[in-house]
């Protein structure tokens, strides 16, 4: 079960200068999932396609945008508080704290784009562990690990992100299922009149052009069958954005 866990575990250790026997900052129940691959171990789980990933995919975006507030929000206001208070000592376990909810938050996210997309992610090797003595060894280990601050980072970078996958989301699927079921809707717009002095009920671009006809209909209905189609595939691809962030920033290595 211990072998199980090594790789898991390293994210949230502390960094390399000695050995010790502590099972990390989280514990081994939270940083070790069995469905993470590995030599020896048990398999990631099955990646999805077709239907299956893009809803994943739309998902994991919506989602991502308040847990990237929630966390930033958090992580940046402990952070900032503690760093300017630590010269008196009161900021050190604020900063610390700031900086274990940056961590979990960071192994969180990890966790749910594997767990909603199917995409296993590698990990760094495991790294010894330095030996602390008391609270303030302790603190001390969390503040100078690199991973902390890695976490930090990830979030900064996640604020700017995190609105972007959230808007891709919502603007290519609202776009495309508001034009296929624009026939059934249409007909509760306002009336507006042309410059002939006609009347049409549709939407409208420029002063004399309305789709309220069935072949302007179709066509727009079209656009929004490609937009569809396109959808998943730009979906995707800003998440890959975020999956590699979560590797290098999280995991500890490089994205392949």
């Amino acid at each position: 079960m211990t072998a199980q866990m090594t790789d898991r575990t390293s994210f949230y250790s502390a960094p390399s200068g000695g050995t010790s026997t502590d099972t990390g900052w989280f514990g081994p129940e939270i940083a070790a999932p069995q469905y993470y691959g590995g030599s020896g171990r048990p398999g990631p789980r099955p990646r999805r396609t077709g239907p299956a990933d893009a809803l994943a995919q739309a998902l994991y975006g919506l989602i991502s945008f308040p847990l990237a507030l929630a966390f930033f929000v958090s992580v940046w206001v402990l952070c900032s508080v503690g760093a300017g208070l630590a010269v008196v000592w009161v900021g050190v376990p604020i900063l610390a704290l700031g900086l274990l909810i940056a961590r979990f938050g960071a192994f969180l996210q990890l966790g749910l784009f594997e767990s909603m997309t199917g995409t296993p992610m590698s990990y760094a090797g495991p790294s010894a562990r330095r030996r602390s003595h008391g609270l303030m060894g302790s603190l001390a280990v969390l503040i100078t690990d690199s991973g902390s601050w890695r976490a930090v980072g990830y979030w900064l970078l996640k604020m700017i992100l995190a609105p972007v996958q959230f808007g891709v989301v919502i603007g290519f699927y609202t776009y495309s299922l508001g034009t296929l079921s624009y026939p059934f809707w249409r007909r509760w717009l306002p009336a507006q009149q042309a410059s002939d002095g006609s009347w049409h009920r549709g939407s409208s671009f420029g002063t004399d052009f309305f789709v309220d006809t069935w072949p302007r209909m179709l066509v727009q209905m079209a656009i929004g069958i490609g937009v569809l189609m396109l959808a998943p595939a730009v979906v995707r691809a800003v998440n890959s954005i975020d999956r590699g962030l979560l590797r290098v920033l999280v995991a500890g290595r490089r994205a392949s």
